[in-house]
């Protein structure tokens, strides 16, 4: 049996030498000539976004102590529209040792907003701003709420990537091509989300007419720029069929490391009936240590070859996939650094900022990016 498998074994190694030493010449001889032939690929893309937590704001009715009418919380959240991108590839068939060699760039941006606003006893909950501004707007009226009568939210993305990559292609039959590739990606995702929550306290004054006792508007602005680069490797296949149409799908796996400079805004602006104002701000900036994400891009569709004026090209029409995990998100305060003082009145304005509480927060390195949707491209060779 030992004997039957080193057979085996030493027939497999001279077949894998004999096919080696047979396509090695083919692509000596296919690259041995001057003229530098090369692929002009550029794709329209028509995808959609898929983020995790683009929540703004939370819409709560009804009562805690109710059981006809229990208090219900409902979130407000900012949902990406399609929109459109592209990506332009350059490449070139046994470019070095019958590798081929590609370079891919890729764009795409999406921004979207919502609003949400308080009726037939509904309140607004602010979700993008700390606990500590919240209760900052009552510091004068302590026998009132701390909701809000209407609350704003909008997100911005910009999304690119670089690849270089080198493939070997590998054909079964007359129907089949298996093409890996490997080499390096670059990417970069600029993201930033803003908030805006505004209320009008309005009342009487010693008896007084009804008026507005105070104006109270609290901004927040997020700002995440990710850039990294790593590995990313892969196939495609391709399958002929019919005439010169074929099928085609790629399955790629990415991991970049880089870094990411993120950081969060709030500012308070308060007007009272005594035309007072009053205004708090607090900055937030996260460690931009290294920052690891791990990717997957997937591609499945129809091809067309065809040749025009002596020049090949293969128009295609596909469905993609790309999903991105560890992406940095909207840092999210737990707490709040009011404490009650002797009296029992609230002074959030002494303490702002000094109390250890201030910094408790979600993880922030721990999101999903998706973008899925449409591809419709084509390829020229010259």
């Amino acid at each position: 049996m030992r004997k039957m498998k080193l057979g085996a074994a030493l027939m497999v190694l001279m077949l894998g030498g004999v096919f080696g030493q047979a396509q090695a010449r083919e692509c000596h001889e296919e690259s041995s000539g001057c003229c530098f032939d090369f692929d002009v690929g550029v794709d329209f893309l028509y995808w959609k976004p898929c983020v995790d937590d683009l929540d703004f704001a939370a819409k709560v009715s009804g009562n805690i102590e109710d059981v006809d009418r229990p208090l219900l919380v409902s979130y407000k959240s900012i949902c990406p529209d399609w929109e459109p991108g592209f990506r332009i590839t350059l490449s070139r068939e046994n470019a070095w040792k019958c590798f081929g060699l590609s370079l891919a760039y890729t764009w795409f941006e999406s921004g979207d907003s919502g609003s949400a606003r308080a009726d037939n006893g509904e309140r607004i909950a602010p979700t993008l701003v700390p606990p500590t501004f919240v209760n900052l707007k009552n510091v004068g009226f302590p026998n009132e709420n701390s909701f809000f009568d209407s609350g704003r939210g909008k997100w911005e993305m910009e999304y690119q990537t670089f690849d270089i990559l080198l493939s070997y292609q590998l054909a079964f039959g007359s129907c089949h091509t298996l093409t890996p590739f490997f080499g390096v990606q670059v990417v970069k995702l600029d993201q930033e989300i803003k908030g805006k929550y505004e209320d009008t306290l309005v009342g009487t004054f010693e008896e007084g007419p009804l008026s507005d006792l105070s104006v109270t508007t609290i901004d927040s602005k997020w700002k995440s720029d990710y850039t990294g680069a790593g590995l990313k490797l892969g196939t495609s296949y391709t399958y002929a069929l019919c005439g010169d149409f074929k099928l085609f799908a790629s399955a790629a796996a990415s991991l970049v490391i880089g870094d990411s400079d993120t950081s969060s805004q709030f500012s308070f602006r308060q007007t009272t009936f005594e035309e007072s104002t009053r205004e708090d701000y607090m900055h937030v900036k996260d460690d931009d240590c290294c920052h690891i994400l791990p990717g997957c891009h997937l591609q499945l569709g129809l091809a067309y070859d065809g040749n025009s004026c002596g020049c090949d090209w293969t128009f295609k029409l596909g469905y993609e996939f790309v999903a991105w995990t560890n992406v940095p998100t909207y840092r999210r305060f737990q707490e709040s650094a009011d404490v009650l003082q002797p009296g029992g009145l609230m002074s959030p304005r002494q303490i702002s900022g000094s109390e250890a509480q201030i910094a408790q927060s979600n993880l922030v390195n721990n999101g999903t990016i998706g973008f899925h949707g449409l591809t419709v491209g084509l390829n020229v060779g010259f």
